[in-house]
């Protein structure tokens, strides 16, 4: 080979050198990209001299490099690079908007997410985002538009979606406020949009944000289902089923009354007592509230060889209603009832061991609950109770005039003073009675090792009227404690201890003294 053949050789192959090493560089560069090396892959790339048609390329991978490192300003700026030597990568617009997004420039991402969601790249993702960031500029409708859009896409993932249908409550709700009659946008359009995000996954932990927003909604708007018109609130559960299973030792059976005359049989036995509540609170324009209810009573004492003890075996069925009115007095909540409760009585009256009928009575109440001073709620009751037993001899009415009292502490403890007036008519004029209560009762949340203990003082004062002569007035002491333990959330139980004792001038037959201890279990359905 002659001198001028080699020399042309070489500068040949030196001519090559760059060549191939920029591809092998910007191989180098992609294989980091594969194995998650972002840094090492933009220091290459960084130093990388791309001939013209790698430009793009170079500024695509150097844009995703510090992207995935969260260098966002330099992403952007190696994104605008990339699509200014037109990149033809799909994601570069998606890739573009997240950069321009972390460095809250809201206008350029909000365009390349617009621009990603138009190639149908990541096409709900895109689409989110540009709805969103139109809702950030306030551009409600573009807002409201695009996140239409998305909730109309068939593919749209659940969590997206319920978020998307979220912000478009949100987006709705500031269109709202604007106007007039934003209460009513707000009830037709806004609360609908938000049950429904919260319907898309009842279990997520953004439908628990999601109730939240809609119960501060409808109190900002006066649209609160559970809040009446005098800022009482109400229950979320509306229907309240409880059965309760009482076992009671009374060591001096009285024999069954439905009036404060009782005798002492001077027997004892364990009493069990079943009972089954039911009720119902409908509400109406968010100040007249229904509450019908149902009661069934099961009583039977385990001693059986008595029949001055069995004979006060009994169940009873009471079926009633009350009617509320939720008003102001005072600017202050008050409610105002009517009550009215049927009730049937089978006892084992003929000591056969069978329960029949024995009585039905009618009770019509009135109550005022309102606040006339600082410490707590008082309520006023009036009640008219028609009695007819299975004799006439028993028949009676019954008008009551009573009071109580509520009184919180700071410390949570609570305190209810109660006096009740009974004016007891008989069909007997001998029997009738006028009896007066006064009670205070004392509630001590987490008293011992989460027991509530609940304790009471009551004194009965019973005129007798014209028994008077041979029976006097006839006094009843009555304290009795409680503790309470809550189990579960439908479950609670009761210690139970009563103490009762009667004087009467009539000692043989009204004087009597007797202790009750029981057991007693609570479910709620």
């Amino acid at each position: 080979m002659t001198f001028k053949s080699k020399t042309f050789a070489m500068f040949c192959a030196l001519s090559l050198l760059p060549a191939m090493s920029h591809a092998d560089e910007l191989a180098d560069a992609l294989t980091k990209y594969k194995l998650g090396a972002y840094q090492s892959m933009t220091e290459i790339l960084e130093q990388y001299k791309a001939p013209a048609d790698k430009l793009a390329t170079k500024y695509y991978f150097l844009g995703i490099g510090h992207n995935r490192q969260q260098n966002y300003e330099k992403a952007a700026l190696a994104f605008n690079q990339a699509v200014k030597f037109k990149s033809s990568a799909q994601d570069i617009w998606y890739e573009y908007g997240q950069a321009a997004y972390a460095n809250n420039d809201l206008r350029l991402a909000l365009a390349a997410f617009k621009k990603s969601a138009s190639v149908n790249y990541k096409l709900s993702e895109s689409t989110y985002y540009t709805a969103h960031i139109s809702q950030i500029l306030e551009d409600y409708q573009g807002a409201k538009d695009a996140y239409a859009k998305l909730i109309a896409l068939p593919d749209t993932d659940q969590s997206l979606l319920q978020a998307a249908r979220f912000q478009l409550g949100e987006v709705l709700l500031s269109m709202a406020e604007s106007r007039d009659d934003a209460s009513r946008l707000v009830k037709t359009y806004v609360l609908p949009q938000l049950i429904q995000a919260k319907d898309v996954n009842g279990q997520s932990d953004l439908a628990t944000e999601i109730d939240s927003r809609i119960k501060e909604v409808r109190v900002r708007y006066g649209l609160d289902p559970n809040r009446l018109v005098n800022g009482r609130i109400l229950p979320e559960k509306r229907w309240e089923i409880d059965f309760n299973q009482e076992i009671n030792y009374d060591n001096n059976i009285t024999l069954a009354t439905d009036v404060p005359t009782s005798q002492a049989t001077q027997k004892e036995s364990y009493i069990f007592d079943s009972t089954f509540n039911a009720k119902y609170l409908a509400s109406f324009k968010n100040k007249y509230l229904l509450e019908p209810s149902i009661r069934l009573n099961n009583k039977k004492h385990a001693e059986s060889s008595e029949a001055t003890v069995f004979q006060n075996d009994s169940y009873d069925m009471t079926f009633g209603g009350v009617f509320k009115v939720e008003h102001k007095m005072k600017d202050q909540p008050a409610t105002f009832a009517i009550g009215l409760n049927h009730k049937y009585i089978a006892r084992d009256r003929l000591q056969q061991k069978s329960k029949i009928f024995y009585a039905r009575s009618t009770t019509f109440s009135l109550a005022e609950t309102l606040r006339l001073n600082s410490f707590g709620d008082t309520t006023l009751r009036f009640k008219y109770k028609d009695y007819n037993a299975y004799t006439e001899n028993l028949n009676n009415t019954t008008m009551t005039f009573a009071a109580d009292q509520i009184i919180i502490l700071p410390n949570g403890t609570l305190f209810i003073a109660v006096i009740n007036a009974d004016f007891i008519s008989v069909e007997q004029e001998r029997d009738s009675t006028n009896a007066f209560l006064f009670r205070v009762d004392h509630l001590r949340p987490n008293f011992i090792s989460d027991f509530t203990l609940s304790a009471g003082l009551g004194i009965t004062l019973l005129d007798t009227k014209e028994q008077s002569i041979t029976r006097g007035t006839e006094k009843t002491l009555n304290p009795s404690i409680k503790l309470i333990k809550k189990l579960s959330n439908d479950l609670s139980m009761q210690i139970t201890y009563d103490f009762t004792k009667n004087t009467s001038d009539d000692e043989t037959r009204f004087a009597y003294t007797k202790h009750v201890t029981g057991l007693r279990f609570r479910i709620k359905f």
